[in-house]
């Protein structure tokens, strides 16, 4: 996940968040598209928030709700 955040950051993508979703979500890279919005990089999905975009679920792993639903345990 380093070497692309470090990939996207060299051709100007300014990214915000990442986490690589710990073998139960999707990886996510939250980033400032093109138009100055806040979104997801793999799937280009708008997040309407500046901060905090990552939630926790019943485990205690990380997840963006506009990607990925909450899994319990």
């Amino acid at each position: 996940m380093t070497r692309l955040v470090n990939a996207l950051n060299a051709q100007g993508i300014e990214t915000l968040g990442c986490c690589c979703g710990h073998g139960r979500y999707c990886p996510t890279v939250i980033i400032r598209d093109t138009d100055g919005e806040v979104a997801e990089f793999f799937t280009g999905i708008k997040i309407p928030r500046t901060r905090r975009f990552y939630k926790t679920d019943d485990g205690g792993y990380y997840y963006v709700p506009e990607i990925n639903k909450p899994k319990e345990g």
